[in-house]
């Protein structure tokens, strides 16, 4: 199920696991780069910082996270966060959304055949980094 905002997309993938799992990993900004692969380079912790490479440079990062609300917006540098948001269906089944926006000057068929089909390829692979734990 996917909404869509004229340049917001907010993609949503069904995570069979326990919440705590799902939360503490999604929690953890390092983790990224295990599952968003075709967004992040890298992610390395220097004197207690987190610093996200990525295709464009290196930026500051952390994740803001509320575990009640299963709040998880990403936040690179001084930009707006990236809003995500898990939320629990029953005891093994969660729900988690990502909402991504479309850069300014990004061309439509970039975002069409590169941006959205690379973010749900990243959903497939954290679905199935947290299905197999």
């Amino acid at each position: 199920m996917e909404t869509v905002l004229r340049n917001i997309i907010t993609l949503s993938v069904t995570l069979h696991c326990p919440y705590d799992r799902a939360f503490e990993y999604l929690a953890t900004p390092i983790n990224q780069k295990e599952w968003a692969i075709h967004f992040f380079r890298d992610i390395e912790e220097i004197d207690g910082k987190t610093i996200a490479v990525l295709p464009f440079g290196k930026l500051p990062m952390h994740i803001k996270s509320d575990y009640k609300t299963g709040i998880l917006d990403i936040h690179l540098g001084e930009g707006k966060p990236i809003h995500t948001r898990l939320i629990e269906i029953d005891s093994n089944t969660n729900v988690y959304n990502f909402t991504l926006a479309r850069p300014k000057g990004m061309p439509d068929d970039v975002w069409k055949n590169k941006a959205l089909p690379d973010m749900q390829d990243e959903l497939n692979i954290l679905k199935r980094i947290l299905e197999e734990k």
